[in-house]
C-alpha cells in the first residue's frame, strides 16, 4: 500500500469486519483459547467466555501501525455484519 500511496494512487479505505479477532477496526473479540478453537474438547466453554472489546484486531493493529510509521493516512471502515447500515457507509466512502 505504501508503494501504491506514494505513487499517487488514492486508496479509499481499509475495509474491515467487526468482531473479528484479526481483522476488527473497532471491536474485536477475544478469549483464552490457542490456536484453532472448533478443534478444542471444551469448546462450549470456550465460546462462553469470549468476550468483546473496543479496540482493533491483532491484524488491524499491525496493519495501522505500519501504515502510520509509512507515512500513509487512510481512513478505515468496519463492516458489522449485524448491522446493514454499515455497508451503505462502505459505499459512500467508495463510490462518492
Amino acid at each position: 500500500m505504501k508503494d501504491f500511496y506514494q505513487h499517487g494512487y488514492e486508496i479509499s479505505a481499509v475495509i474491515g469486519v467487526d468482531g473479528s479477532p484479526n481483522c476488527a477496526v473497532n471491536v474485536t473479540c477475544s478469549g483464552d483459547w490457542g490456536g484453532e478453537l472448533s478443534g478444542s474438547m471444551d469448546y462450549n466453554d470456550r465460546i462462553q467466555a469470549v468476550k468483546e472489546s473496543n479496540k482493533s484486531g491483532v491484524m488491524m493493529e499491525e496493519l495501522k501501525a505500519m501504515l502510520e510509521e509509512a507515512g500513509v493516512q487512510i481512513p478505515y471502515c468496519a463492516v458489522d455484519e449485524n448491522d446493514m447500515s454499515s455497508f451503505e457507509d462502505i459505499s459512500d466512502i467508495l463510490f462518492y
